[in-house]
């Protein structure tokens, strides 16, 4: 029997909207006996805003009601601009 790999992918947003500005993408590899990888990049927001991207303030506030820890991980460290995040997602997939 094989020990398939599987991906799974989790994408935050500032909005429900379908042209939500996304301010993380992560993913991880796993299979049958665990996780094998990990990867992790945030989003500047005001570069999604550049093309165009919605920011909703009811996910704004959201966000806000999320324990410090988790708004300080997926909204404040290590921001990179969009274009480059794009293509770190690349290079890891």
């Amino acid at each position: 029997m094989t020990n398939k790999l599987h991906l799974m992918l989790d994408i935050e947003t500032l909005s429900q909207s379908t042209r939500a500005a996304v301010v993380q993408i992560g993913a991880c590899t796993f299979d049958k006996t665990g996780i094998k990888d990990t990867f992790k990049v945030n989003i500047k927001p005001e570069s999604a805003k550049e093309f165009g991207m919605i920011i909703s303030a009811d996910t704004i506030e959201w966000w806000s009601n999320r324990p410090k820890e988790v708004q300080e991980m997926v909204l404040s460290h290590g921001r990179s601009e969009e274009h480059t995040s794009e293509l770190q997602s690349r290079q890891y997939l």
